[in-house]
């Protein structure tokens, strides 16, 4: 799934299928971290991303069927109705990673430019993993 230049990797961790056939109808997400725990907005957001990828994909999903679960706390939820509105929130979290990306990205060309001259991004990433391996 994709917004903008951000990819966004989904991975279910469970499919449904409706019975009779190979119709995806739904999804089970696991979240598994003890650090990072989600609250009831970042699940309803994680399974709004859930419901939309199964759609994207020409899926027939309903939103009772596509879960998202912290598995170190009792929290659930399910895809709410109004996917569209966080869908959107999630697009311009992207937009704002990309921009944060890119600038980030010049930043350290600027400074690899000054130090070793002119490269190419293939040239750089081969640089900068020879400099952290020599760490």
């Amino acid at each position: 799934m994709r917004r903008g230049n951000v990819k966004i990797i989904v991975a279910p961790d469970m499919l449904f299928l409706e019975r009779g056939s190979e119709d995806v109808v739904g999804a089970l997400k696991l979240h598994a971290s003890q650090e990072f725990k989600l609250n009831r907005e970042a699940l309803l957001n994680a399974a709004s991303i859930l419901f939309t990828y199964l759609e994207e994909n020409g899926d027939r999903p309903t939103r009772g069927n596509c879960i998202v679960v912290d598995i170190f706390t009792p929290d659930f939820e399910r895809a709410p109705a109004g996917t569209g509105r966080r869908m959107r929130a999630v697009s311009a979290a992207c937009e704002e990673i990309e921009g944060w990306w890119n600038a980030m990205y010049e930043s350290v060309r600027q400074k690899l430019r000054r130090t070793l001259g002119s490269v190419s991004r293939p040239t750089l990433g081969r640089r900068l993993l020879r400099r952290a391996c020599r760490v």
